[in-house]
């Protein structure tokens, strides 16, 4: 995707950045990279491919930068909608946040991490029916310990234990090392 007069330049930067990833070298890697992402503004795979990289290494501000600005290039992007959505959540951007992951879905990107993320966003603002909602659905894409310990907690909170003990069974069934289902299943019986 790169336009300009250094083509020779900016395939050597990539060519080199991408061996220093393979070499399991990614800080400097990623450092050329946003070099090259210097001499390409507007190329949206590079700006998709860095920001990825932070929002994987949870550096989300910079995670943030990159996607906006492949967003602005890509709005119909749903990979890129659901990035940056879910990095505006890890941030505290709720509103920007609950707007992305829902342009990501209308695009076509109804996935695990899109309706886990609003249903945390929804928790959040103790919205325990669009939160149940959410993480419903987030179970029917995916059947994971997350999923089970999400439904866990918000039934606990509502007051029915016999399915936020189910679901957190569930969750230690998947992963036995789930420390924190087994903490919420003692307060279940503590209450």
């Amino acid at each position: 995707s790169y336009r300009g007069t250094g083509r020779q330049e900016f395939e050597h930067s990539i060519t080199q950045a991408f061996e220093l990833i393979e070499q399991d070298d990614s800080a400097r890697g990623i450092r050329i990279l946003q070099q090259a992402a210097e001499l390409s503004p507007d190329n949206a795979p590079l700006l998709c491919f860095i920001g990825e990289h932070f929002f994987r290494t949870s550096k989300t501000n910079r995670a943030r930068t990159y996607l906006e600005r492949a967003y602005g290039i890509l709005p119909l992007d749903r990979r890129v909608a659901l990035l940056l959505g879910l990095t505006c959540a890890d941030e505290g951007d709720k509103e920007r946040a609950k707007e992305l992951l829902g342009r990501a879905m209308r695009l076509g990107a109804s996935s695990f991490a899109a309706h886990y993320g609003l249903g945390r966003l929804f928790a959040a603002e103790q919205n325990w029916r669009r939160a149940l909602h959410e993480f419903k659905l987030a179970l029917a894409r995916k059947a994971s310990p997350e999923a089970h310990y999400a439904l866990g907690c918000l039934y606990y909170q509502l007051c029915r234990d016999s399915l936020a003990a189910r679901h957190l069974r569930k969750a230690l069934e998947l992963d036995h090392a789930y420390a924190e289902a087994s903490h919420v299943l003692n307060l279940i019986s503590q209450r």
